[in-house]
């Protein structure tokens, strides 16, 4: 199961991303509340693709990620 598809991924700002990255943190800390902890491991790949992109585009347009 993918939680971002790779189009929404290179389409996606840098601010855009960092709110998905709440939304994904909010997510993992709803499952574990709820014991289902085999669920977390996609969202922080997720959260991990996000850190990167937000590198690579704060990079590109030559300004210091905030992450």
């Amino acid at each position: 199961m993918a939680v971002i598809k790779k189009n929404e991924l290179k389409e996606m700002s840098a601010k855009a991303a960092q709110a998905k990255i709440a939304d994904l943190e909010k997510a993992i800390l709803e499952l574990h509340g709820e014991g289902k902890r085999e669920k977390v491991k996609p969202l922080r790949r997720t959260i991990a693709k996000l850190k990167t992109h937000i590198g690579q585009v704060m990079a590109s347009t030559g300004e210091k990620p905030k992450v």
